[in-house]
């Protein structure tokens, strides 16, 4: 058993050693063969951007090394020396005005005692719709040296530009909900039990508030994690306006801790929860049944003539998103699609929230649109056939009264079936076209003749016997590819083609 696991090491029994010129790969052998001896040596060879890597017997012998020699002098010369892998522990900034530079940041971590492993980046929105994937959050990453000796705080308070924000910390694994590890806030029993305001008692050192010489710090909603930071920063005047709080205070920041408290004695009996707007987004955290509820006296009528029941539609718009086969998965509950349609828009009026409204919209897309590359239709009936699923689906959020089919999809921003399986199918061609190592590269064959004018990436026409082939994909988006201008084609990622494409096809 030993002997196998010497044959085949983990990459946490490797060390990286500095490569210079000069040196051979014996010498860093050696080198590292004095600290650990010949025999605990499995594996050494060059790696690419002037590294040796040194596989040795255990992951000890490799915490010895690194503890004890962060450089080794060979042959006179200084050579750095580092695990190949490093164990890092990500923290999550909330709440983060994104005119703060990260070296504010990153020198408040460094303060705490942390060693920081990686550069700090910017976390995405995550907002649904392909024009708005570049859209980044109030929220920042980092990755650090795990240290259990440093208890990381639940916020700081940060002076910044004479203005005091208050920055939350967490570990990627912990709920900042309720602190507690294993779990995320959109799994946390206490935030879906409950809709009450979480108040945090921050106690700042010698009870002066943050940029001002009079009042002290008291209480700080953890609601303020999803808004600015205006909310703390401002005061009413007496005319109704807000003023900033006024500091003498330099630009450099201020870092405030203090020890927090959660007794309900420290939150104020007096003091009333702040309500929370519909657009909070404290929304996204209400489970799927609670959304539905205004419906569920309706769904369960033992009149009505839907095909699933209140269980079975919550369980279908909560995992229908994530399905792998979305057919097969609705499926599993009722065949009756047009039954579907026709109950959600029974139980559309009913709804209340915008998220449960919206996902009433989109719950059919993921069965219309599964594998359209393959299945695209080529009868002009069966082309219709399937419009008509969001012709009828479009109609829900209007009475009797309503607009035509093409001035409904201007005013919800869709565009037709035919017209998203066309745009499908040109991404599909461009992630094909720019991945040399894609497995469907050689579906499409390029034109190779140097007379050709346009783009460098024009396709090849197959030749074909059958009308299966003919609308086979790469004679599918033959003459849309090949039209497109040089912009759009030779656009550096996806994201960029398919804006460009998108401002292209109006």
């Amino acid at each position: 058993m030993s002997s196998q696991i010497n044959d085949f090491p983990t990459k946490e029994q490797a060390i990286i050693v500095t490569a210079v010129d000069g040196l051979q790969l014996k010498d860093y052998v050696s080198a590292i063969a004095e600290i650990v001896e010949p025999k605990n040596i499995l594996f050494a060879s060059r790696l690419a951007n002037n590294r040796v890597c040194i596989y040795v017997s255990s992951v000890a012998l490799v915490d010895e090394v690194v503890t004890k020699y962060s450089q080794l002098s060979i042959n006179d010369l200084i050579v750095g020396v580092r695990r190949l892998i490093n164990p890092a522990r990500r923290i999550i900034l909330s709440n983060v005005c994104p005119s703060i530079p990260h070296d504010v940041f990153i020198n408040q971590i460094k303060t705490l005692g942390f060693n920081i492993v990686s550069p700090m980046s910017f976390l995405k929105a995550r907002l649904e719709g392909e024009n708005y994937a570049h859209i980044r959050s109030f929220r920042r990453q980092i990755f650090v040296q795990p240290n259990d000796d440093i208890e990381l705080p639940a916020s700081l308070i940060i002076k910044y530009d004479n203005t005091p924000y208050r920055i939350f910390y967490c570990y990627d694994n912990v709920c900042f909900k309720c602190r507690q590890a294993g779990h995320l806030a959109s799994e946390c029993e206490k935030a879906s039990n409950s809709h009450e305001t979480t108040e945090l008692s921050v106690n700042v050192p010698s009870g002066m508030r943050p940029g001002d010489g009079n009042h002290p710090v008291s209480e700080v909603s953890v609601e303020d994690n999803l808004t600015t930071s205006s909310s703390i920063n401002s005061e009413p005047t007496a005319s109704g306006s807000k003023r900033q709080v006024t500091s003498s205070s330099d630009n450099s920041p201020d870092v405030m801790e203090g020890p927090l408290d959660f007794s309900q004695k420290s939150l104020g009996e007096d003091r009333q929860p702040k309500k929370l707007r519909s657009s909070d987004s404290l929304e996204s955290l209400t489970p799927i049944p609670e959304l539905l509820a205004p419906a569920k006296e309706l769904i369960e009528d033992s009149g009505s003539p839907f095909p699933l029941n209140f269980d079975n539609i919550a369980e279908i718009m909560q995992n229908i998103f994530e399905a792998t086969d979305p057919i097969e998965y609705v499926q599993r509950f009722t065949n009756d699609v047009e039954g579907v349609i026709q109950m959600l828009y029974e139980i559309y009026p009913t709804l209340t929230k915008k998220s449960i409204k919206n996902r009433c919209l989109k719950v059919l897309r993921p069965v219309l649109e599964f594998a359209n590359y393959i299945w695209s239709p080529i009868l002009q009936r069966d082309i219709e056939l399937l419009e008509s699923v969001q012709r009828r689906a479009t109609r829900i959020p209007f009475g009797r009264i309503r607009p035509q089919y093409a001035d409904r999809l201007v005013m919800m921003g869709l565009p037709t079936l035919s017209n998203r399986r066309k745009r499908g199918d040109l991404i599909l061609t461009f992630r094909a076209l720019k991945d040399p190592q894609s497995p469907i590269r050689h579906l499409f064959p390029l034109n190779t003749l140097s007379r050709t004018r346009g783009h460098c990436f024009k396709l090849v026409k197959d030749k074909f016997r059958s009308t299966v082939r003919q609308h086979f994909i790469s004679n599918r988006v033959f003459e849309t590819w090949n039209a497109l201008p040089a912009s759009i084609v030779e656009a550096d990622t996806v994201t960029n083609f398919k804006i460009k494409f998108d401002n292209y096809n109006g």
